[in-house]
């Protein structure tokens, strides 16, 4: 994945340097997309098909590509440029169709330059279900086969449903619903940042060459509150996988023992599939805890912070609002009810001898 990078960041590099304008390109994604689904299934509604399953159109996606390819000021512009370049130079060399490319366009009026201009297309914007879909799966038919591995998936950071393009913290996904259907709305949404996104719902992935998304993410500190010692509280979280291969992962807790996970620690997380798991928070006494939450993948480790306090106060005021357990009676699990009773007893003791309780009494 390195490799991919450095090598994309080289296109730039070079194309600029020899006076190439390599900082804008028409693609014609969305145009060469429409001549592909028409000429290969006419039955099919190109402005509705979403072969990706990511709830935004494939031709509202093409238009979005087509607009970061060629408008410069667009956010990340220049390296999603780079991927293309790197992906339509790689798929170049792995198109063997050779004298076939004559037939592909009388049959179906596509020319084998339009084919790889949207292969690298697709594989740019990096959502697995579409390269199986658009690119393996139609060009297995005429007998290429193409390595992903050989080619730059990273722009699916930025341009996936659960990418962030503008990095306003809204997916892809939200802006397309944001623009009820509108695509050029859309288009807009995606490009331009939110200063107080208030439907933000994107998270990063965990790192820049793993394809999972964590929830909560990892900058969010998890503050599980002020709970009584009677009671505990569940926080749920999440690892999904949206890149091509599966990842394997492994969580366990760094610090107190009142964090704890409960069932299952180690995952295999297939392609666009979640995993969830539950970190309880069980107070034994009175006071702060804090642990760390870690997640294992590929032998490097990430961290989630975690954090909570039970107190006095919370133990005489809880209403009985979480999930109980019984099995831990101590002094500290009946200490808040016998102060209560004690406030309440002086309290009343008090008022017994004041002078206007004597006078009310009289």
């Amino acid at each position: 994945m390195y490799k991919h990078f450095l090598l994309s960041i080289l296109i730039i590099l070079l194309l600029s340097v020899v006076g190439i304008n390599a900082f804008s390109l028409d693609a014609q994604v969305e145009e060469i997309y429409f001549k592909i689904v028409k000429g290969f299934s006419p039955e099919t509604d190109p402005n509705t098909l979403d072969a990706d399953g990511n709830s935004i159109p494939d031709r509202a996606h093409a238009r979005l590509l087509d607009r970061v390819l060629r408008d410069e000021n667009v956010p990340n512009h220049e390296i999603l440029l780079s991927i293309y370049y790197f992906n339509w130079a790689r798929i170049k060399i792995d198109n063997t169709l050779g004298n076939r490319c004559i037939a592909l366009q009388q049959i179906y009026g596509i020319t084998c330059d339009e084919l790889e201009r949207f292969c690298a297309g697709i594989i740019t914007i990096g959502e697995p279900k579409a390269i199986q879909y658009f690119v393996q799966g139609a060009l297995s038919e005429f007998g290429v086969t193409i390595d992903l591995k050989n080619y730059n998936l990273m722009g699916g950071i930025y341009l996936r449903g659960s990418g962030d393009l503008d990095g306003d913290r809204i997916t892809n996904k939200k802006e397309y619903e944001l623009a009820e259907g509108d695509f050029d709305l859309f288009v807009e949404k995606a490009i331009t940042p939110e200063e107080h996104p208030g439907e933000g719902e994107g998270y990063p992935q965990i790192d820049e060459n793993v394809p999972l998304v964590v929830v909560p993410p990892l900058n969010l500190p998890v503050n599980y509150g002020d709970l009584s010692l009677k009671t505990y509280r569940d926080g749920v979280y999440t690892a999904e996988n949206i890149g091509t291969e599966p990842v394997p992962l492994r969580v366990w807790i760094l610090g107190e023992p009142e964090f704890h996970i409960i069932g299952d620690t180690e995952y295999l997380i297939e392609p666009q599939q979640k995993i969830s798991f539950i970190v309880r928070f069980q107070p034994k006494k009175y006071g702060y805890y804090s642990a760390i939450l870690v997640y294992e993948i590929y032998g490097k480790r990430y961290y989630s912070y975690l954090g909570g306090k039970s107190s006095v106060v919370v133990n005489i005021f809880s209403c009985g609002i979480f999930n109980h357990n019984s099995s831990k009676n101590n002094i500290y699990t009946y200490l808040p009810d016998l102060l209560f009773i004690a406030v309440i007893t002086l309290v009343v003791h008090l008022y017994s001898k004041s002078p206007s309780s004597r006078k009310l009494h009289s």
